[in-house]
């Protein structure tokens, strides 16, 4: 018996993952860092699956930093 998932009357066979991932959350990094030398960074510590994205603080104005 194969595990997996039906979508629509498809049967679609789920597989674990062969090399897990981690999620990486970066907090206080400086806005004159940018992306491209997070990823250059991150990168001598393994592959980079996804892009890296902003996470919203919920501020109302940028200018006060810090969480509100």
């Amino acid at each position: 018996m194969s595990t997996g998932i039906v979508v629509d009357n498809l049967f679609t066979p789920v597989l674990p993952l062969s090399i897990p991932s981690k999620k990486v959350l970066l907090s206080n990094v400086p806005p004159f860092i940018s992306d491209e030398t997070l990823v250059r960074i991150m990168s001598r510590y393994g592959k980079l699956v996804s892009p890296i994205k902003m996470i919203p603080i919920g501020c109302e104005s940028r200018c006060r930093g810090g969480l509100w």
